[in-house]
């Protein structure tokens, strides 16, 4: 029935682009094809439960990555460097793997999506997320600037891979998930006034404004928080093995079984890696303090210049704000894939945002359905990465 579902929504995508008559009106069939999909996903209404459909999809114990680690030394990093991720092949195009909030390399969402590239014949270059325990225990040297202290390591991952490569005339493009979109999108901006490296970027789920998306993360976490009654380990398991393992939609759910099903993703998932992410930097910084019971909490006390960007919404917060740089470049390929009810977006304008980025139908597609991120755990969805992307 996955395979089906992907089927179903692909040829949707598809017939956004492609199959339109000669009267404007879009095929009958491709209309029903639309309804189909959104009618199979109808039970992952609730965001958080999408959500954790994508995530639970995505999570594996076993990966066929064919990569290998290699160190990155810099000296925008106080405690030595960190691991990168790097296959090599023998295609002229290199595809650069962003991962999103806590994301590390070897564990969590990531190996998976490296299985999904590596479906096809591209180079990749895989950095661990900004707050994954990694890049945390590593101490990045923000010196005021985190947004561009991140764009240099990224930088400085390229050169490596390209010196370990070998290659001439290599095109480099970027997928980033997530909080990943925002160093992503600020990395591409970089490039177009500058070194040119880079030949396309792709964002998915990305949040439009980190303040906002912020405020959203901990409001839906204390939401679920305050409806768990009766909903303890045993409950959680019983949810997750019957209406996730054994099926492969949820059924329709009580507003109760929602929110404890809901939980495992927000509270066991999100909440209990910024734990960890925070567990790491007391570590590496030898600070002290009580474990965060927010996210606004785990920034204001992990790095305050990421904070104070945050905090007095600066434009570098703001996807938009990219954007517009990037789209100075005519025709750079450019592809946002966003929900309609992703909740860290919640309260963003949607036609706004793309009419103030200049954004056309082809540049940002939006999912009826998957809460955040939560469509990526469709079966094969490197097919939906190739059919926008330039380099797969």
């Amino acid at each position: 029935m996955i395979k089906y579902n992907l089927l179903v929504f692909y040829l949707f995508l598809v017939s956004r682009f492609f199959f339109i008559n000669e009267s404007g009106a879009t095929d009958l069939s491709l209309n029903q094809t639309l309804v189909e999909a959104q009618e199979k996903a109808k039970t992952l209404s609730s965001p958080a439960i999408a959500t954790l459909w994508g995530g639970y999809r995505r999570f594996k114990i076993f990966n066929n990555n064919q990569g290998r680690l290699i160190k990155l030394n810099t000296p925008l990093f106080k405690n030595g460097g960190i691991e990168v991720y790097l296959r090599k092949t023998t295609s002229r195009e290199l595809v650069v793997f962003m991962p999103g909030i806590f994301g590390s390399i070897q564990k969590g969402l990531t190996p998976q999506m490296i299985d999904q590239i590596e479906q096809t014949n591209v180079n990749l270059l895989v950095l661990p997320n900004m707050l994954s325990q990694e890049h945390i225990l590593a101490q990045p040297d923000y010196n005021h600037d985190p947004i561009m202290t991140e764009v240099k390591i990224h930088e400085a991952a390229l050169d490596l891979t390209l010196q370990q490569l070998g290659y001439q005339n290599i095109k480099v493009h970027v997928i980033a998930e997530s909080l990943g979109s925002i160093i992503g999108s600020a990395w591409a901006s970089y490039d177009l006034e500058n070194k040119k490296r880079l030949s396309s970027l792709m964002l998915l789920w990305p949040p439009l404004d980190l303040f906002l998306a912020m405020k959203n993360f901990d409001h839906i976490v204390d939401e679920h928080r305050k409806n768990l009654e009766g909903c303890n380990f045993i409950k959680r398991a019983w949810l997750l093995l019957t209406e996730m393992a054994l099926k492969d939609y949820p059924a329709a759910l009580s507003n109760k079984d929602s929110y404890c099903l809901g939980s495992v993703v927000l509270l066991d998932g999100f909440v209990e890696k910024s734990k960890k992410s925070w567990l790491s930097y007391t570590k590496a910084s030898g600070i002290k303090g009580a474990t965060p019971k927010s996210f606004e909490d785990f920034f204001r006390n992990y790095r305050s210049e990421i904070w104070n960007l945050i905090e007095k919404k600066d434009e570098v917060t703001r996807l938009e704000t990219w954007i517009k740089k990037i789209k100075k470049t005519e025709n750079f390929p450019l592809t946002i894939l966003t929900g309609r009810n992703d909740f860290l977006n919640s309260g963003v304008d949607l036609e706004k945002f793309k009419i103030n980025s200049n954004l056309n139908d082809s540049q940002l597609v939006i999912f009826p359905w998957g809460g955040h991120s939560g469509p990526i755990g469709m079966d094969k969805f490197y097919k939906i990465i190739q059919f926008f992307s330039p380099a797969i």
